[in-house]
């Protein structure tokens, strides 16, 4: 336990339950009011800072994972006093626009609006610190810490609990499509809420575990990995689960993730992907059976965090991997977030670490410069989507494209691409903005040849 004096005053820091002063040499204690994000205090003091001309004294804590909070009013309210991801583990991204948002273990949530570049603490109304998963569900941010779940719908100004009344280290991931909330617990299954989280049911029908370590919707199937060695899937929102027919090696299912043509487990002994919608997988060998911890993948794309080796990545859906570990601290990497611009890297102990994207394309150059021998549109990612989505197709020659999107009345919506592009694989961003939720299509005429494929949006 931290103690120090300060006047008539003695402050003790608890493992677990915060700042605690008394008054009278230690007869009474009161436990100092909320605020204090991080409760697991390791150290106490006190500091004299300059506050414009004079200098004011503040009370310091210093937490575990959470870094050093300050007072200056003798405790009754804290700020962070870290203004970047430096020392934390970052376990969880998401990205809203073009804000990013890593969540922490203990030290709550930051936010950068520059690439990365620079973090700030948003964490008011936040009062767990440890950051499992986010997800984003109309225009609200959710965030499953350790034992509620919170939203904000001012990015990140301000959180409110969702609670799920769930015991320590409950919820460990999150998913969303249309009306339905998803949480995956570790000892209770999976929980589905259809008001935004203010009320929550088990959906555990079929279901061999109470353990569920990720959630990924693709489609309009939702995806489980558990935690005795299968994934399961749903096709009616979570009424009832099948359980994959290949068992892996590993018992638990750290990470999922998709693009248009596979989905990809991360295993604690070796990744997997399957390319007939969760039905059977196939162990990638070139990983290996190290631990993958967390997957990302967008459009060809796909990035794999590992607990020994660093970052791993494949530009042409898994097909071929390749260590991308220039400049990065080998350390475990808990989480990892690719967009159209960088490759992001949540390291234990380190923080948030990112990468341009150029880079990585550019180094394997041979293999993304091999031309296709077809046309071939894929299926838009991710669908359903909130917000933007990602639509890529090859070309087997260079040639003027049309990308459009159309209404179910066959209304022109949008003209995404309009230009010629060379033989290769394209990706395109559609941000959708001023329409409403419901079905459109997406066609690409490349010279003479055309196809269409169906997207559905969801504000």
């Amino acid at each position: 336990m931290a103690l120090i004096s300060e006047g008539v005053r003695i402050y003790a820091g608890s493992k677990g339950a915060g700042v605690f002063v008394s008054e009278n040499a230690g007869g009474y204690w009161t436990q100092l009011p909320s605020g204090l994000l991080n409760k697991y205090i390791l150290s106490l003091g006190t500091a004299s800072l300059p506050e414009g001309q004079i200098l004011k004294k503040f009370l310091l804590a210093g937490t575990e994972g959470g870094g050093v909070f300050i007072s200056d009013d003798g405790g009754s309210s804290w700020s962070s006093y870290n203004s970047k991801l430096k020392n934390s583990t970052v376990q969880a991204f998401i990205v809203n626009g073009s804000t990013i948002f890593a969540g922490t273990a203990g030290a709550g949530v930051y936010r950068s609006s520059d690439a990365g570049q620079n973090w700030v603490a948003v964490n008011e109304g936040l009062n767990n610190p440890y950051i499992y998963d986010f997800v984003i569900k109309n225009n609200r941010i959710f965030v499953a810490t350790k034992r509620e779940i919170f939203h904000t719908s001012n990015n990140g100004d301000t959180w409110e609990p969702r609670i799920l009344n769930l015991p320590l280290d409950g919820v460990r991931s999150l998913a969303a499509v249309g009306n339905y909330l998803f949480a995956g617990t570790v000892g209770h299954g999976v929980y589905r809420s259809i008001d935004n989280g203010g009320s929550w049911r088990a959906v555990n029908t079929g279901m061999s575990t109470a353990t569920i370590y990720s959630l990924l919707i693709k489609n309009s199937t939702i995806f489980a990995g558990s935690g005795n060695g299968r994934v399961f899937r749903s096709d009616n929102w979570g009424e009832s689960w099948t359980p994959s027919s290949t068992f892996f090696q590993s018992p638990i299912v750290n990470s999922l993730t998709a693009n248009d043509s596979c989905i990809f487990a991360g295993t604690s002994y070796g990744t997997y992907m399957s390319t007939d919608n969760g039905l059977s997988w196939q162990r990638i060998n070139a990983l290996g059976l190290q631990e993958v911890v967390s997957l990302s993948a967008v459009g060809p794309m796909v990035i794999a965090g590992t607990a020994t080796n660093g970052i791993y990545f494949s530009e042409n859906y898994g097909k071929t991997w390749s260590q991308k570990n220039t400049g990065l601290e080998m350390r475990p990497i808990y989480s990892v977030l690719l967009n159209d611009t960088y490759a992001f890297a949540g390291v234990k102990d380190r923080g948030c670490w990112c990468r341009p994207l150029t880079e990585l394309v550019t180094e394997v150059k041979d293999a993304i410069q091999q031309s296709p021998q077809s046309f071939t549109l894929y299926q838009n990612y991710p669908n359903p989507f909130n917000g933007e989505t990602i639509v890529s197709f090859t070309l087997p020659v260079t040639l003027p494209v049309e990308l459009k999107i159309y209404d179910l009345l066959g209304n022109e919506v949008a003209v995404i691409c309009n230009q010629t592009l060379a033989a290769g694989t394209h990706q395109i961003r559609w941000q959708a903005k001023g329409i409403c939720s419901g079905t459109y299509f997406y066609r690409l005429k490349a010279g003479d040849w055309s196809q269409t494929k169906r997207m559905v949006y969801i504000r």
